[in-house]
């Protein structure tokens, strides 16, 4: 788990319980937790910084993909321009709210969790298919207005965008399936120098519809 920065789980009462791995590849780290498996549970992870380089098509995509503002496609022309190629540090973090049974009171579950960019369920209603989902992104602790989210469904992979308000809310239409649901953002920045790193947080919340 060295490429973790931080791990964790809480439950409906606030307990604390710990993230074990269970298998280490190359490619994947696959975790586990004690904890009975119709538990209410709020997990978390949180990688380390990470660096990579992309080429040309690759950056187009990646900027398309996760609806990146006009400022930033245009300061990557500057650069690519100028024949600085794309370099790039990220931290990724994870979050997913287990409820096969819903708790009396979410609460505990939703309380913020990571000091980069997080997605948060609000209110104290179950998921379930028909309500609208509601979030808040934060960005170390604090509400952060106009990022973009996106909701992607098992059986809906092109899913809606929308932008947190003022106060870092969004609310998504009703669900229209049962299943997992993912909310996912990426914060980007652009490199402070003319040949530094762009600097990104990606988010991810995944919730159950039963």
């Amino acid at each position: 788990m060295d490429g973790l920065a931080a791990s964790g789980c809480i439950d409906a009462q606030g307990r604390a319980i710990a993230l074990r791995a269970r298998l280490e590849r190359p490619t994947a780290l696959i975790l586990r937790t004690r904890a009975e498996p119709q538990a209410a549970l709020s997990c978390w992870i949180e990688t380390r910084p990470q660096r990579v380089t992309l080429g040309e098509a690759e950056v187009e995509t990646y900027l398309r993909e996760i609806q990146a503002p006009a400022e930033l496609r245009e300061r990557w022309q500057q650069q690519r321009r100028a024949g600085a190629p794309w370099q790039e540090s990220f931290v990724k973090q994870a979050r997913l709210e287990h409820t096969p049974q819903a708790p009396a009171d979410p609460a505990a579950l939703r309380m913020p969790r990571s000091r980069g960019l997080e997605i948060r369920l609000l209110g104290d209603a179950p998921v379930q298919v028909g309500q609208a989902l509601r979030a808040e992104v934060l960005l170390d602790g604090q509400p952060l207005a106009g990022q973009a989210v996106q909701l992607l469904g098992e059986r809906l992979p092109l899913g809606p965008w929308r932008r947190s308000d003022a106060r870092g809310q969004l609310e998504f239409p009703p669900l229209p399936l049962a299943g997992h649901w993912l909310l996912r953002s990426t914060r980007l920045l652009p490199p402070e120098t003319p040949e530094g790193e762009w600097r990104s947080r990606f988010s991810t919340l995944l919730v159950l519809a039963p």
